[in-house]
């Protein structure tokens, strides 16, 4: 497809400089109005922090994010898991990959076992606190090529076996986007889900591991790389997570339109955020009963200008 009306309306486009107060339905935030299957205590028992080795005492410090769940005791974050075959499947599988990547241009919170060498104890894991904050202003190119040093780091490995047990709503919204029919969605998220899919075209990209929710989950610290936190596996192309991270740039943290550039050189670019936004929207579509009409119509507004930057 031709990128020149994209990167015209790029050019020509300022940054809005108000967003609806909501943030997208993503992996590692709080506040989101996702509900999780996680029916034990929110707090780490002490069985839990004598299992990973740290005292009870101080007790552990809530951190912002992570939907209010995870925490900080001595050395280590501690963040609770869905009950369930394909969550602990997917925590193993990710405490393995994580363990042994090497770091590139990016840090990453190493996973912590047990005493008696698990990954997961009650539900609990546990990795290593890493320094960095969550300021992303000015920062989207260093996150992109952050992204970029990740997924070339996870190019070899296979594709999990998880990935096809998982019915939350990002998986939904991930299938919906790769698939080959217009996503069947509420009458709110039709008509914009139907003008994105209008660009729909095939694509010949090889699939990786991805991070699948990178703009939520980086943080930045003097002197050191960006670090890549709470890692959302998907098997897609390496530039569908390069190109959520453009989608959410622009729909909810207020960067330029002309943030496209920077992932023009890719093959199928265009159909790549067509498809983050796409991803997005089905997910916010799955729970939509839950948020009400506000957060829909705030939704469904804050992807316009991705719309207008694709002519669709």
């Amino acid at each position: 497809s031709s990128r020149r009306p994209l990167m015209q309306l790029a050019r020509r486009r300022r940054p809005l400089r108000s967003r609806p107060e909501a943030l997208p339905l993503s992996h590692g935030w709080c506040g989101q109005g996702l509900e999780v299957a996680v029916s034990m205590s929110i707090v780490p028992s002490a069985e839990v922090l004598r299992a990973f080795g740290v005292s009870a005492t101080p007790p552990p410090r809530r951190l912002s994010g992570g939907q209010d769940m995870t925490w900080v005791a001595d050395h280590l974050v501690l963040k609770p898991i869905e009950e369930s075959r394909a969550a602990d499947a997917e925590a193993e599988w990710t405490a393995d990959v994580l363990t042994a990547i090497p770091e590139a241009g990016f840090r990453v919170s190493r996973p912590v076992r047990a005493d008696d060498g698990r990954w997961v104890v009650d539900h609990w894991t546990a990795s290593m606190h890493i320094e960095g904050e969550h300021v992303l202003d000015g920062r989207w190119p260093e996150v992109l090529r952050a992204g970029e040093r990740f997924h070339e780091a996870l190019e070899a490995i296979p594709r999990p076996e998880f990935l096809d047990q998982r019915t939350n709503p990002w998986s939904v919204g991930d299938r919906a986007a790769w698939g080959d029919e217009l996503p069947v969605v509420g009458d709110a998220f039709h008509q914009l889900i139907a003008r994105f899919w209008s660009a729909h075209a095939p694509v010949a990209l090889a699939s990786q591991v991805i991070h699948g929710d990178l703009p939520g989950n980086i943080l930045f610290a003097a002197g050191l790389d960006p670090a890549v936190i709470d890692f959302s596996p998907y098997y897609r192309p390496a530039g569908f997570g390069l190109a959520i991270v453009l989608v959410d740039a622009i729909v909810w943290y207020n960067a330029p339109v002309s943030l496209a550039q920077c992932i023009d050189h890719l093959d199928h670019y265009e159909q790549l955020m067509m498809r983050a936004a796409i991803f997005r929207l089905v997910t916010a579509d799955q729970v939509a009963a839950q948020r009400g009409p506000t957060w829909v119509a705030q939704q469904i507004a804050a992807h316009e200008p991705i719309a207008e930057l694709l002519g669709v």
